[in-house]
């Protein structure tokens, strides 16, 4: 006597594939598939000038990645240890760059010394980046 599957299990089987195959026709059909695996990815340069009183933190954000980067916060240090940040929210598309100046409140900074400069996004990455105060 041969043995094979049954009927039963072989419809599942069928029943099963058929949906996967739906699923995945339909999810490339309606494009979800093209923005699940998008990300930021930031390349940031910059330096960091005093005027009038107040700290600037001007920034040339350029997005390597995928999807557009919303960036939420900027923060740093002064001199006295004092943290100084900026609320934003500036939204850099794939490909794309910005030149942006972030006003960081008064603060204490010198000509020559280099600062960290971190940059939040709405996605919860952390940009850090090394800036030099190039005007007090």
């Amino acid at each position: 006597m041969k043995k094979g599957i049954s009927p039963v299990i072989a419809t599942v089987i069928i029943v099963a594939v058929a949906l996967v195959l739906a699923v995945a026709l339909a999810g490339w059909t309606m494009g979800i598939w093209g923005t699940l695996g998008s990300t930021e990815a930031l390349y940031i340069t910059g330096s960091i000038s005093r005027v009038g009183g107040y700290v600037w933190v001007n920034a040339t954000i350029y997005n390597k990645g995928t999807g557009p980067a919303n960036i939420t916060k900027v923060e740093m240090y002064d001199n006295d240890g004092t943290p100084l940040t900026n609320t934003t929210n500036v939204t850099v598309s794939p490909g794309a760059s910005t030149s942006y100046n972030y006003n960081m409140s008064s603060g204490t900074v010198g000509v020559g010394r280099t600062y960290t400069v971190k940059f939040y996004t709405a996605t919860g990455n952390v940009y850090t980046v090394p800036m030099q105060c190039v005007r007090a």
